[in-house]
């Protein structure tokens, strides 16, 4: 839900952004530009998010205009509870202070505090990104610890908590140096985050070591793909110190560090030793993928820090990093393929054509039973047989030599998952409810405008223009998953989730083959 506005009023925004809010049950993003809110304005928007009561009687609806909506122009007579959850807040240029991050934060422990699940049993959406550009915040100590702590939402329990930001934008906030050292020091716990945002902060080089020891870990905590910190004050020797760590990092896809020139003075032997570092780094590369400079500057394309010979080797690593990636994820996905096969045996073959259904059950798996009598593989399945028969260790070993860049902890998860028969798909789908059609839009492929209405090079037809309920009702446009005519495709979304819940979207290099 977006509302931009370039008037100075800090309040009059209030009521409408709430009226929408009330016509949208369902809405879980919030986008406000260029409003002059104000810590006051602040106040009274996440107190109404909060506890839902009116921001001037404190009367829950007493505004006139939001009190003439009914339940029928809500969704489903749908009513959502407080405090209001979002998976999404963005507040560009609001004039927020201190005091307004202190009322943000309020709402985001209260929502902490609340369970995932509403009142009517429906999943609220989670916290995903919090962007709060161009701003006045400048921070304690105090209030970066609590904003780590209030994004962890709980999920399985008040005392369980895991991570789910996975944006964080702070760029253009005058931050303090409490603020900033906390927050670093912070990041590994934010194990889901993965575009972090701080370009003019203030980022100075003290606090440099912080970020070092984030972003180039040992443990693998930091998942970042997006690092932008550009306007800073890190100087050379920062700058070089943070792309030292990234060296160590798998996961970074784009860096932007422009701006960060200080008046450090560079002797020229270290402009020589970071260029045979970099001579270093890309005969590395091209020796283990076959490929040429060119190449792999072009995967780079977008990053950069403007500092030569640096720039050079940034680019290297965030191609390596692209490379490894396309690799991994691949061979992800085959041993996938393979391991279902080979690990998930049958008990029963098909033998008779008499079927008992089972009663349906409350998560609608209304799936037909067969009550058939055991055959044997031998008969029909021979190879498969022949790999089975032989011990579980060579069983895994032999799908292992297909995954040469796999780490063992990665093989293992999926062979895990491979073999687990709740991870198999449905064969029927679920009848439609308030929760899937609330989110069908983020399901949907959205198909490339170009390709609707014609023919692809083999030609078959793409796709068609559709009204946005026929849009809604199906997953993807006519049943079917355009795939690389989309710019969004919903099964890929759906393998990338696969790929992020085993660990195999990022190269691991401990225990490779």
């Amino acid at each position: 839900m977006d509302l931009d506005s370039d008037d100075d009023y800090s309040v009059d925004v209030i009521p409408p952004l709430i009226l929408k809010f009330k016509e949208n049950a369902f809405s879980s993003a919030l986008k406000l530009d260029y409003t002059s809110l104000g810590d006051d304005g602040c106040r009274r928007l996440f107190r109404w998010l909060r506890t839902g009561i009116n921001w001037e009687s404190n009367e829950e609806g007493s505004s006139p205009q939001i009190k003439n909506i009914t339940d029928s122009t809500r969704e489903d007579n749908y009513t959502p509870r407080f405090p209001r959850r979002l998976s999404h807040l963005e507040l560009n240029r609001v004039a927020m202070g201190d005091m307004g991050f202190e009322y943000l934060i309020d709402w985001l422990r209260c929502i902490q505090a609340q369970g995932g699940i509403d009142g009517q049993g429906l999943t609220e959406p989670v916290f995903k990104s919090l962007i709060l550009r161009n701003n006045k915040i400048q921070g304690t100590s105090h209030s970066a610890e609590s904003l780590v702590s209030t994004v962890l939402t709980s999920s399985k329990g008040p005392t369980v908590a895991v991570p789910s930001l996975r944006l964080l934008c702070l760029s253009n906030n005058p931050l303090s140096a409490p603020f900033r050292q906390t927050l670093f020091s912070l990041l590994p716990t934010l194990a889901s985050l993965r575009s972090l945002q701080i370009s003019l902060a203030r980022v100075q080089p003290n606090d440099v070591d912080t970020l070092v020891a984030y972003i180039g870990g040992d443990r693998g905590k930091c998942k970042l793909t997006e690092f932008i910190a550009s306007g800073n004050s890190m100087g050379y020797r920062g700058v070089k110190s943070i792309i030292g760590a990234m060296e160590r990092n798998w996961s970074l896809e784009k860096v932007n560090m422009f701006g960060n020139n200080s008046s450090d003075e560079i002797e020229a032997a270290e402009y020589t030793e970071d260029r045979t570092d970099y001579d270093r780094l890309i005969k590395k590369v091209e020796t283990g993928f076959f490929t040429s400079q060119d190449e792999i500057m072009t995967l780079a394309w977008g990053s950069g820090c403007g500092m030569s010979p640096l720039e050079s080797k940034l680019k290297i690593i965030i191609g390596r990093n692209i490379l490894y990636k396309q690799q991994v994820k691949k061979q992800a996905l085959d041993l996938l393929r393979y391991s279902r096969l080979m690990l998930l045996k049958s008990a029963s073959l098909p033998a008779s054509t008499s079927q008992t259904t089972s009663p349906c059950s409350n998560d609608c798996e209304c799936i037909p039973s067969s009550k058939l009598p055991f055959v044997s593989p031998p008969e029909i399945y021979p190879s498969v047989l022949s790999f089975t028969f032989l011990p579980i260790e060579l069983q895994l070993a032999i799908l292992s030599e297909t995954t040469p860049l796999l780490s063992s902890t990665q093989r293992i998860r999926i062979f895990e998952y491979a073999a687990d028969k709740a991870t198999l798909p449905k064969l029927r789908p679920c009848l439609p409810s308030r929760e899937t059609s609330s989110s069908s839009n983020l399901k949907n492929c959205i198909v490339d405008p170009t390709n609707l209405g014609f023919n692809s090079k083999s030609g078959k037809k793409v796709g068609k223009l559709r009204s946005r309920d026929e849009a809604q009702r199906n997953p993807c446009a006519g049943e079917n998953c355009f795939e690389s005519d989309s710019v969004v495709c919903r099964r890929q979304m759906e393998r990338n989730e696969w790929l992020e819940l085993v660990g195999c979207d990022v190269y691991d290099p401990r225990d490779t083959v």
